[in-house]
Protein backbone atom coordinates (compact mmCIF):
# COMPACT_ATOMS: atom_id res chain seq x y z
CA UNK A 1 0.00 0.00 0.00
CA UNK A 2 1.49 3.77 -1.21
CA UNK A 3 1.65 6.38 1.93
CA UNK A 4 -0.95 8.83 1.09
CA UNK A 5 -0.47 12.72 2.20
CA UNK A 6 -2.87 14.96 3.17
CA UNK A 7 -4.11 16.99 0.54
CA UNK A 8 -2.33 19.95 1.65
CA UNK A 9 0.77 21.01 -0.27
CA UNK A 10 3.75 20.93 2.24
CA UNK A 11 7.90 20.98 1.21
CA UNK A 12 10.05 17.86 1.83
CA UNK A 13 12.14 17.79 5.48
CA UNK A 14 15.29 16.42 5.58
CA UNK A 15 15.65 12.75 5.34
CA UNK A 16 18.49 11.37 7.78
CA UNK A 17 19.97 13.30 9.38
CA UNK A 18 18.48 16.77 9.07
CA UNK A 19 20.99 18.51 7.10
CA UNK A 20 20.03 21.96 6.16
CA UNK A 21 16.81 24.38 6.21
CA UNK A 22 14.24 23.84 3.55
CA UNK A 23 14.95 27.13 1.44
CA UNK A 24 17.91 25.24 0.97
CA UNK A 25 16.27 23.53 -1.39
CA UNK A 26 15.57 26.02 -3.88
CA UNK A 27 18.73 25.31 -6.60
CA UNK A 28 18.35 24.73 -9.59
CA UNK A 29 17.23 20.92 -10.78
CA UNK A 30 19.04 20.33 -14.28
CA UNK A 31 21.94 19.16 -15.44
CA UNK A 32 24.94 21.21 -16.15
CA UNK A 33 24.74 23.30 -19.95
CA UNK A 34 25.56 26.34 -21.33
CA UNK A 35 24.80 28.51 -24.47
CA UNK A 36 24.91 27.49 -27.41
CA UNK A 37 23.22 25.32 -30.46
CA UNK A 38 22.42 22.23 -31.82
CA UNK A 39 20.22 20.84 -35.10
CA UNK A 40 19.63 24.63 -35.65
CA UNK A 41 18.36 25.91 -32.30
CA UNK A 42 21.35 28.46 -32.35
CA UNK A 43 21.21 30.55 -29.62
CA UNK A 44 19.11 28.14 -27.02
CA UNK A 45 20.87 26.70 -24.13
CA UNK A 46 22.45 22.92 -24.64
CA UNK A 47 23.56 20.16 -22.64
CA UNK A 48 26.28 18.30 -24.78
CA UNK A 49 25.78 15.18 -22.18
CA UNK A 50 22.00 15.19 -22.54
CA UNK A 51 23.21 14.55 -26.34
CA UNK A 52 25.74 11.78 -25.47
CA UNK A 53 23.56 10.01 -22.92
CA UNK A 54 19.83 9.90 -24.60
CA UNK A 55 19.97 7.08 -26.81
CA UNK A 56 21.59 4.51 -24.11
CA UNK A 57 18.19 6.13 -21.70
CA UNK A 58 15.56 5.63 -24.27
CA UNK A 59 16.72 2.30 -24.74
CA UNK A 60 15.85 1.52 -21.35
CA UNK A 61 12.54 3.32 -20.99
CA UNK A 62 11.42 2.29 -24.02
CA UNK A 63 11.77 -1.51 -22.49
CA UNK A 64 10.47 -0.42 -18.59
CA UNK A 65 7.40 2.11 -20.20
CA UNK A 66 6.74 -0.67 -22.39
CA UNK A 67 3.84 -2.16 -19.99
CA UNK A 68 2.57 1.73 -19.49
CA UNK A 69 -1.18 2.32 -21.44
CA UNK A 70 -1.38 4.23 -25.06
CA UNK A 71 -1.82 7.93 -24.26
CA UNK A 72 -0.64 7.12 -20.63
CA UNK A 73 0.78 10.32 -18.65
CA UNK A 74 4.87 10.53 -18.29
CA UNK A 75 6.43 13.56 -16.19
CA UNK A 76 9.61 13.85 -16.57
CA UNK A 77 11.05 15.37 -13.37
CA UNK A 78 13.84 18.35 -13.88
CA UNK A 79 13.83 18.48 -17.74
CA UNK A 80 16.42 21.08 -17.90
CA UNK A 81 16.86 22.14 -21.78
CA UNK A 82 14.59 19.80 -23.16
CA UNK A 83 16.33 17.80 -24.90
CA UNK A 84 15.91 14.25 -23.78
CA UNK A 85 12.33 14.83 -24.23
CA UNK A 86 12.03 16.14 -27.38
CA UNK A 87 14.13 13.15 -28.47
CA UNK A 88 12.33 10.49 -26.41
CA UNK A 89 8.21 11.99 -27.42
CA UNK A 90 9.34 11.00 -31.18
CA UNK A 91 10.71 7.85 -30.84
CA UNK A 92 7.99 5.13 -31.64
CA UNK A 93 8.07 4.14 -27.88
CA UNK A 94 7.20 7.40 -26.46
CA UNK A 95 4.85 8.63 -29.40
CA UNK A 96 2.34 6.22 -27.97
CA UNK A 97 2.58 8.71 -24.55
CA UNK A 98 2.39 11.74 -23.25
CA UNK A 99 5.02 13.86 -21.64
CA UNK A 100 4.78 16.65 -19.28
CA UNK A 101 8.27 18.28 -18.59
CA UNK A 102 8.29 19.96 -15.96
CA UNK A 103 11.00 22.86 -14.79
CA UNK A 104 12.11 24.47 -11.64
CA UNK A 105 13.59 27.12 -13.62
CA UNK A 106 15.00 29.50 -11.20
CA UNK A 107 17.42 28.95 -7.78
CA UNK A 108 20.67 29.06 -6.40
CA UNK A 109 23.65 28.10 -8.59
CA UNK A 110 26.97 26.84 -7.38
CA UNK A 111 29.49 29.13 -7.20
CA UNK A 112 32.23 27.60 -9.47
CA UNK A 113 29.21 27.37 -11.88
CA UNK A 114 29.14 23.75 -12.32
CA UNK A 115 25.56 24.16 -12.61
CA UNK A 116 25.70 26.32 -15.77
CA UNK A 117 21.77 26.17 -16.06
CA UNK A 118 20.12 28.61 -14.01
CA UNK A 119 17.86 30.80 -16.46
CA UNK A 120 17.36 34.26 -15.83
CA UNK A 121 13.51 33.47 -14.97
CA UNK A 122 11.46 31.02 -14.93
CA UNK A 123 9.66 31.81 -18.13
CA UNK A 124 13.11 31.09 -19.86
CA UNK A 125 13.20 28.04 -18.53
CA UNK A 126 9.97 26.50 -19.83
CA UNK A 127 10.67 28.51 -23.18
CA UNK A 128 13.75 26.53 -23.83
CA UNK A 129 11.98 23.25 -23.14
CA UNK A 130 9.11 23.74 -25.22
CA UNK A 131 11.38 25.09 -28.19
CA UNK A 132 13.48 21.61 -28.22
CA UNK A 133 10.09 20.06 -28.41
CA UNK A 134 8.81 22.26 -31.25
CA UNK A 135 11.69 21.57 -32.88
CA UNK A 136 11.81 18.00 -32.61
CA UNK A 137 8.26 17.98 -34.30
CA UNK A 138 7.17 16.14 -30.93
CA UNK A 139 4.53 18.78 -30.09
CA UNK A 140 1.22 16.49 -30.49
CA UNK A 141 2.17 14.08 -27.55
CA UNK A 142 4.03 16.93 -24.95
CA UNK A 143 1.86 19.08 -22.61
CA UNK A 144 3.45 22.53 -22.52
CA UNK A 145 6.44 22.46 -19.90
CA UNK A 146 5.75 23.12 -16.22
CA UNK A 147 6.90 24.53 -13.13
CA UNK A 148 7.50 22.06 -10.59
CA UNK A 149 9.54 22.35 -7.21
CA UNK A 150 10.02 18.60 -6.47
CA UNK A 151 10.50 18.84 -3.18
CA UNK A 152 7.00 19.99 -2.37
CA UNK A 153 4.28 17.58 -2.15
CA UNK A 154 1.95 16.74 -3.86
CA UNK A 155 3.05 17.73 -7.29
CA UNK A 156 0.70 20.40 -8.62
CA UNK A 157 -1.45 18.72 -11.41
CA UNK A 158 0.30 15.26 -10.64
CA UNK A 159 -1.44 13.59 -7.85
CA UNK A 160 -4.03 11.34 -7.07
CA UNK A 161 -2.78 8.22 -9.37
CA UNK A 162 -3.00 10.38 -12.37
CA UNK A 163 0.50 9.59 -14.14
CA UNK A 164 1.82 6.21 -15.85
CA UNK A 165 5.51 7.13 -15.72
CA UNK A 166 7.72 9.39 -13.58
CA UNK A 167 11.14 10.10 -15.23
CA UNK A 168 14.41 11.88 -14.03
CA UNK A 169 17.84 12.41 -14.98
CA UNK A 170 20.92 13.73 -13.20
CA UNK A 171 19.51 15.75 -10.04
CA UNK A 172 20.09 13.62 -7.10
CA UNK A 173 23.38 14.31 -7.08
CA UNK A 174 23.30 18.33 -7.41
CA UNK A 175 20.68 18.79 -5.11
CA UNK A 176 20.28 18.65 -1.27
CA UNK A 177 18.80 15.41 0.13
CA UNK A 178 14.91 16.95 0.22
CA UNK A 179 14.44 16.99 -3.83
CA UNK A 180 15.51 13.37 -3.83
CA UNK A 181 12.89 12.72 -0.97
CA UNK A 182 10.52 15.37 -2.58
CA UNK A 183 10.93 12.93 -6.33
CA UNK A 184 9.87 9.52 -4.47
CA UNK A 185 7.45 10.80 -2.56
CA UNK A 186 6.05 12.91 -5.20
CA UNK A 187 6.45 9.56 -7.26
CA UNK A 188 4.42 7.64 -5.52
CA UNK A 189 1.14 9.62 -4.83
CA UNK A 190 1.68 10.74 -8.44
CA UNK A 191 1.70 6.96 -10.28
CA UNK A 192 -1.19 5.30 -11.01
CA UNK A 193 -1.24 1.17 -9.75
CA UNK A 194 1.62 0.05 -12.12
CA UNK A 195 2.91 2.89 -13.09
CA UNK A 196 6.98 3.00 -13.22
CA UNK A 197 9.80 5.29 -11.62
CA UNK A 198 12.84 5.57 -13.65
CA UNK A 199 16.10 7.60 -11.94
CA UNK A 200 19.06 8.28 -13.89
CA UNK A 201 22.63 9.41 -13.20
CA UNK A 202 25.78 8.62 -11.08
CA UNK A 203 24.99 7.03 -7.33
CA UNK A 204 27.40 5.03 -4.83
CA UNK A 205 25.74 1.46 -5.47
CA UNK A 206 25.34 -0.46 -2.18
CA UNK A 207 27.59 2.15 -0.23
CA UNK A 208 30.37 2.05 -2.86
CA UNK A 209 31.22 4.75 -5.99
CA UNK A 210 33.32 3.25 -8.56
CA UNK A 211 35.62 4.17 -10.61
CA UNK A 212 38.13 6.84 -8.99
CA UNK A 213 37.28 9.19 -11.13
CA UNK A 214 33.27 9.08 -10.05
CA UNK A 215 34.80 8.79 -6.28
CA UNK A 216 36.78 12.27 -7.21
CA UNK A 217 33.71 14.04 -8.29
CA UNK A 218 31.41 13.20 -5.18
CA UNK A 219 34.53 14.48 -3.10
CA UNK A 220 34.41 18.03 -5.12
CA UNK A 221 30.67 18.21 -5.21
CA UNK A 222 30.32 17.60 -1.44
CA UNK A 223 33.49 20.07 -1.05
CA UNK A 224 31.61 23.14 -3.16
CA UNK A 225 28.35 22.22 -1.12
CA UNK A 226 27.75 19.53 1.73
CA UNK A 227 24.18 18.67 0.59
CA UNK A 228 25.24 17.86 -2.88
CA UNK A 229 26.81 14.33 -3.63
CA UNK A 230 26.08 11.14 -4.64
CA UNK A 231 23.26 9.28 -3.16
CA UNK A 232 23.49 5.62 -1.90
CA UNK A 233 21.26 3.06 -4.02
CA UNK A 234 20.18 1.43 -0.62
CA UNK A 235 18.96 4.69 0.89
CA UNK A 236 17.00 5.39 -2.03
CA UNK A 237 15.90 2.04 -2.41
CA UNK A 238 14.80 1.81 1.39
CA UNK A 239 12.88 5.47 1.03
CA UNK A 240 11.03 4.29 -2.32
CA UNK A 241 9.89 1.19 -0.19
CA UNK A 242 8.64 3.52 2.94
CA UNK A 243 6.46 5.06 0.27
CA UNK A 244 4.75 2.12 -0.94
CA UNK A 245 7.17 1.64 -4.03
CA UNK A 246 9.01 -1.42 -5.27
CA UNK A 247 12.42 -1.42 -6.43
CA UNK A 248 12.42 -4.00 -9.55
CA UNK A 249 15.79 -3.45 -11.17
CA UNK A 250 18.83 -1.27 -11.15
CA UNK A 251 20.09 -0.83 -14.63
CA UNK A 252 24.26 -0.30 -15.80
CA UNK A 253 24.70 2.59 -18.25
CA UNK A 254 27.18 4.10 -19.92
CA UNK A 255 29.79 6.02 -18.26
CA UNK A 256 29.36 4.59 -14.92
CA UNK A 257 25.53 5.73 -14.91
CA UNK A 258 22.59 3.71 -13.61
CA UNK A 259 19.08 3.85 -13.64
CA UNK A 260 17.05 2.76 -10.56
CA UNK A 261 13.47 1.36 -11.59
CA UNK A 262 10.16 0.87 -9.15
CA UNK A 263 6.98 0.65 -9.59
Amino acid sequence: MRLRLSSARHRIASYPPRRHSLHRCAVSMAASSGAGGAGGLVGMRHAPAADRNKDAIASVLARIFEPLPVNGIVVEVASGTGQHVSHFAAMPFGARLVWAPTEKGTGEAMENNLMQNKYASKDEALATIDAYVAHAGATTNVKAARLLDVSEVPWNDFENESAAGVFCANLTHISPWCATEGLITGASLALMPGGRLAIYGPFAVDGVITPESNARFDASLRQQNSEFGYRDTRTIIQLAKENGLQHSETVEMPANNHMLVFQ
